[in-house]
């Protein structure tokens, strides 16, 4: 196995010495008790104030990830200067997308912007900035901030002020990070973005050549598909309705072509978003110059520059753009912006408060907010969940659609005051004493008969916790969990096992793993486990079936009314542990069925492997023994868990309309 060695390096001197700047080695002498000891030299670059610089950090999986940064040029105000968060293409390194943002001024090349960060993360695998790959960036907006509240000279970050942007696949990741987030949205720059993976290319057409495809039921293809609707952008245009956005390609891009960026655009217009296109002559899918020599190309030309400087400056600092104080040429592109909002073409203000917005939701865990309304529970879980908002001055009226419970607080971009309106109204019912709430944000629930009222705050963490799909157990730090009570063979298996799929975590996405046995397990709380092994063999397995509505008996397991009691069953589950983290559970009732159960962390189409568990797995699966040859087709059953609220407790629960089979 792989561990991760974490180093804090310290310096003993506040001095810096201005006119040297050179490499610096440390020799690092790494040993342990059980293996000879290791001289490891560790390089450290010298880096001025405005350059890129790289820089390491704990991501929300506990793995090791790295991003490049620039700092801005100008002064920052206290509150700290927003963040240009950019992500790359595919095979891009962070450090060569932040140095995307240069130009050529004179003789001297010139990173950066003036009044904003320029953040680049990374992470390895195909995550197409989806899932845990959405994670990452959005860590390293708060660890870059984290970062410079600790360093004196650094300026500093206010990581609730983005302006998401991105290139290729970082386009798509500009459009997934901005339709989740957007009450942290200045802007949006999408450059030659897809709209979905499974639309882009032909890797990862959804069930067209799959060997299943002709044995798997439509019921079942419906809950596949769920899994990963939450990851196409054009199903969550409305939550961009006050973003502004700029989308450019190159009108002869052969490797995305402009068809996406036109499709996403009419979407976007169609929704009332204030979206500016352009496909540019000549240009393919990269270049370095858009009108003249370094003068910024894709990322960083004048049009770039300016449409992000209108969202990033202080009000006070926005000056009438007739040229820049460098000379270079502002104007905007001579290109026809195609599908254009009426008026000018960066009017709209991201601090717009009335009027109508649409959130749209498929999976309450990956949203944040919009106008400060957030879905936290859905009526049937990983279906579309709307929002419609009709917003005044001192009033608003909600009328929802599949919402079981809302949270609602002032954003921090758009700053709707929800506690001082006069009166809110959700699908009919009035709220009252809203204001005596202070800033604490809202938490409604919809009861059986209709009716919406306040609930304790305390219920959104648990409730966001607990939603899947299985790919989730991994977007916090975990442990995968064998048993030690199959005798030394099985115990062995299970072991191999876990092995394989540790290793295929660290393989495909850099992600740490540690194994341990269920006797340390019991021990332990703030993780997440995988969970594997026989039920007889592992004693963590019965007691998190019992979070669930599975049942296991006489090598047996239950779902609701359906009983699957073939002796080649297996079973993919999210459960709880310790009443709060998630456990993926890998069991059945013989050990060629745990193997099958095993494969589905197999990846499919290497080498653009997927992290384990992350493509098309939902919150449970039952496989038969027809699974090793049809795939999809040989699964018995699969579907979700909703949640219900009884007696101030949320408790899992089966929705016969979240799951594929009918028994």
């Amino acid at each position: 196995q792989v561990s991760f060695l974490h180093l804090m390096l310290e310096s003993q001197s506040t001095s810096r010495k201005k006119d040297r700047c050179q490499e610096v080695v440390l020799t690092l002498k790494v040993s342990t008790a059980t293996a000879h000891s290791q001289q490891i030299n560790v390089k450290f670059r010298c880096r001025s104030k405005k350059e890129s610089f790289i820089f390491t950090f704990e991501d929300h999986d506990g793995s090791i990830q790295h991003a490049a940064a620039i700092a801005p040029k100008k002064k920052c105000p206290t509150s700290g200067c927003p963040v240009l968060l950019t992500l790359h293409g595919t095979g891009v390194p962070p450090q060569n997308q932040a140095d995307s943002y240069k130009r050529m001024k004179g003789k001297n090349w010139v990173f950066g912007l003036d009044t904003a960060w320029v953040l680049a993360p990374t992470r390895h695998g195909a995550h197409n900035w989806e899932g845990p790959g959405m994670l990452t960036p959005m860590t390293a907006l708060q660890r870059l901030a984290q970062m410079a509240s600790k360093v004196s000279w650094m300026p500093a970050v206010d990581a609730r002020k983005v302006v998401f942007a991105g290139h290729s696949m970082g386009g798509h990741g500009a459009w997934h990070l901005a339709t989740h987030y957007p009450d942290l949205a200045l802007a949006v720059v999408s450059a030659a973005g897809w709209i979905a993976k499974e639309d882009y290319g032909d890797s990862n057409l959804f069930f067209r050549h799959d060997v299943g495809v002709s044995f798997t039921d439509p019921g079942l293809k419906a809950i596949l598909e769920a899994c990963i609707a939450e990851n196409m952008a054009d199903h969550h245009v409305s939550n961009l309705r006050g973003v502004p956005v700029l989308a450019r390609v190159g009108a002869i891009d052969r490797t995305v072509h402009p068809y996406y960026l036109r499709r996403m655009c009419r979407l976007l217009e169609q929704a009332g978003v204030d979206v500016s296109y352009a496909e540019l002559s000549g240009k393919e899918h990269w270049w370095w110059d858009t009108w003249s020599e370094n003068d910024g190309g894709v990322n960083s030309d004048p049009v770039v520059r300016k449409f992000v400087e209108q969202f990033t400056v202080p009000s006070e600092g926005i000056g009438q753009c007739h040229s820049h104080d460098d000379g270079e040429n502002c104007a905007l592109e001579t290109e026809r912006s195609k599908y254009r909002s009426s008026g000018a073409l960066f009017a709209s203000e991201p601090g717009r408060l009335v009027g109508r917005f649409v959130l749209s939701v498929f999976n309450p865990a990956s949203h944040d907010g919009l106008r400060g309304v957030r879905v936290i529970l859905q009526r049937t879980a990983m279906r579309r969940s709307k929002v419609e908002m009709e917003i005044q001055a001192k009033s608003a009226a909600l009328y929802t659609s599949n919402v079981k419970m809302l949270q609602i607080e002032t954003p921090s971009v758009a700053s709707v005051p929800w506690q001082q309106m006069d009166d809110i109204v959700i699908d009919g019912t009035h709220l009252t004493n809203v204001s005596s709430t202070s800033e604490q944000p809202l938490c409604l629930y919809r009861h059986h008969d209709g009716s919406w009222n306040m609930v304790s705050s305390s219920l959104v963490s648990l409730a966001l916790r607990r939603y899947g799909p299985a790919r989730r157990v991994a977007e916090y730090p975990f442990l995968i969990v064998v048993g030690t009570s199959g005798g030394k063979g099985l115990d062995r298996v299970a072991m191999q096992m876990a092995l394989y799929i540790a290793n295929q975590f660290h393989l495909t996405s850099d992600a740490l793993a540690p194994i341990i046995t269920d006797t340390e397990a019991q021990n332990v709380q703030d993780y997440n486990f995988i969970i594997l092994g026989q039920p007889e063999d592992n004693g963590l397995i019965m007691r998190s079936l019992l979070t669930t509505p599975i049942s296991y008996d006489n090598k047996a397991f239950s779902i609701g009314n359906c009983r699957f009691s073939s002796n080649h069953t297996g079973l993919a589950a999210l459960a709880f542990h310790s009443g709060q983290r998630q456990a993926l559970i890998l069991t059945a009732n013989s050990a060629s069925a745990l193997e099958d159960i095993v494969h589905l962390a197999t990846p499919t189409i290497p080498p653009m492997t997927r992290s384990p568990f992350s493509n098309l797995i939902p919150d449970f699966i039952v496989t038969g023994h027809e699974f090793k040859a049809l795939g999809t087709g040989g699964y018995l059953c699969a579907g979700f868990w909703d949640q219900e609220l009884r007696d101030d407790q949320l408790w899992t629960v089966l929705n016969r309309q979240s799951m594929s089979c009918s028994c």
